[in-house]
């Protein structure tokens, strides 16, 4: 600790110690910048993949400032406080109790996945929409990765096949 803080500049001292910190301020300030000539919003799709940075994205949030609105989206519920496992999950809802709009998102109907094929140009049958619908449990994102797997030339037998081998859907990817 005194070596480093004999050696460092004074300012790279407290980025050495806390770079998670560092790093945390600096984005809020970029955001904090950006905001005031532009609207800004900032998207967080799969929130669960963040969830052990919560910490330094409720930093950079409150610290950015109220001309950046946040999009958060996740499969776990993050409004509120709760047992989470072995750890307590502080929900947002006791941070921002007056700024934050809850939003329950559904996964899509079969209706709703044969739409989407429809417009992207391709009729499913009643057969293809259910196995797809199973598959996919209505995630939009797997419904839209499945539809551009598909236009770039693969079979729906084929997604379904490599979708089925993903079990659990915790793993989407694009082929």
């Amino acid at each position: 600790h005194v070596y480093l803080q004999a050696n460092l500049k004074p300012n790279h001292f407290d980025y050495f110690l806390n770079p998670n910190e560092q790093l945390a301020n600096q984005l809020a300030r970029g955001l904090e910048n950006v905001a005031k000539s532009r609207r800004l919003v900032v998207f967080m799709d799969s929130y669960e993949i963040v969830d052990r940075n919560d910490i330094w994205i409720r930093s950079v949030i409150r610290e950015a400032g109220p001309r950046v609105l946040w999009v958060i989206c996740g499969r776990n519920e993050l409004v509120h406080s709760r047992q989470f496992g072995d750890e307590f999950f502080k929900g947002y809802a006791d941070d921002w109790p007056r700024h934050l709009a809850s939003f329950g998102m559904w996964p899509l109907s079969v209706a709703d996945i044969s739409e989407y094929f429809n417009m992207q140009g391709r009729t499913l049958s009643k057969e293809e929409v259910n196995s797809l619908s199973m598959v996919t449990r209505g995630r939009p994102l797997a419904v839209h990765e499945a539809a551009a797997v598909i236009s770039s030339g693969e079979s729906l037998e084929e997604v379904l096949t490599d979708m089925m081998k993903v079990g659990s859907n915790d793993k989407i990817m694009r082929s």
